[in-house]
């Protein structure tokens, strides 16, 4: 999908992980290795960046959560 300001994203739902509303989005990727609704496991490669880093956002319920604190 496209994501204004980030480009080629993916957007991923955790599911019910962590008391569930967890969705991560993975932006500025030049390749997208999944198809929409397809189940990863963890470390599944998703994407390509299209440069030297991701751009990376998440949530749980709406609300913003700082993703360093899980890389």
């Amino acid at each position: 999908v496209e994501v204004p300001g980030i480009g080629t994203s993916v957007i991923v739902d955790h599911g019910e992980w962590g008391g569930g509303g967890w969705v991560s989005v993975l932006g500025n990727l030049k390749d997208v290795k999944v198809r929409l609704g397809a189940r990863v496991a963890p470390r599944y490669p998703i994407g390509v960046a299209a440069g030297d880093t991701i751009h990376v956002q998440l949530t749980q319920h709406g609300t913003w959560i700082d993703p360093s604190l899980f890389m």
